[in-house]
């Protein structure tokens, strides 16, 4: 999940859909927002604080799933979670962003009721996209294993990402398969996916990241911590305990 919410794919897809969001509470002007000036202004308002709330609502997700690593955490409990402790800058944004447009109006509304009306918005949409993964993840995922019988992981992939493997990446019980032509979730863990390229040249770098060593391209540094450049665009991150045994292998310069 948590390398789900770094895709820039999905990024695209859930901005595309905030937008949508957005122009319809403008139109519709809920919490009051209907009274106030015109509805050029009132779009723009709801459209902006949409955008700029699923960008931190999106973050404290990514956050919390990292957190999480291998705790039995349920993951819609991952996501109310998330709605609580987004609402609270996603409603300062809002009412901030609010109070230059309609002071007089705004200054009456308390602080925590404009906490809970942040909370109404970001609870549904948190739990309904944790629900559309769980319902996205069993139709891509679960019939994958049993394509094969050879204990060769490039025999599970789908036909149409080809077998140009990439890297692996965990995600809950599946594995990320990334290749040059996309991705998909198959249900394996993560070491024997790993056992089954027992043949392709590559290595894992962090628990939750096995990469080939064709597709890395370079590195990046934020202090100590060292993330891999892959073909697709992915970065993938290096454990400290990694470091070593990945400039080991002149990964890392």
């Amino acid at each position: 999940m948590a390398g789900q919410l770094a895709d820039p794919s999905a990024w695209l897809r859930d901005l595309g859909i905030s937008l949508c969001i957005g122009l319809f509470l403008g139109v519709i002007g809920p919490f009051g927002s209907f009274l106030n000036t015109n509805p050029a202004v009132r779009i723009a308002y709801w459209t902006g604080s949409i955008l700029a709330g699923t960008v931190m609502l999106r973050g404290i997700l990514w956050l919390l799933f990292r957190l999480r690593g291998q705790r039995a955490v349920p993951d819609v409990a991952i996501a109310a979670a998330a709605a609580l402790l987004g609402s609270l800058p996603i409603a300062a944004q809002s009412r901030a962003l609010a109070l230059a447009l309609w002071p007089e109006a705004i200054s009456h509304v308390p602080v925590l009721a404009w906490y809970g009306q942040a909370l109404c918005i970001c609870l549904p949409i948190s739990l309904v996209y944790e629900l559309l993964n769980q319902l996205r993840r069993p139709a891509c995922a679960l019939a994958e294993p049993m394509r094969s019988g050879t204990g060769n992981f490039l025999d599970r992939l789908p036909p149409h990402l080809g077998r140009e493997l990439i890297a692996l990446q965990m995600e809950d019980h599946y594995v990320r398969a990334h290749t040059v032509r996309g991705s998909a979730l198959i249900l394996i863990p993560l070491h024997q996916a790993i056992a089954e390229l027992s043949g392709l040249p590559g290595l894992r770098v962090h628990r939750s990241w096995w990469v080939a060593r064709r597709a890395v391209e370079g590195f990046a540094r934020d202090g100590r911590n060292y993330r891999l450049l892959l073909a697709n665009g992915v970065q993938a991150p290096v454990s400290r305990a990694s470091v070593a045994p990945v400039r080991a292998a002149g990964l890392l310069g």
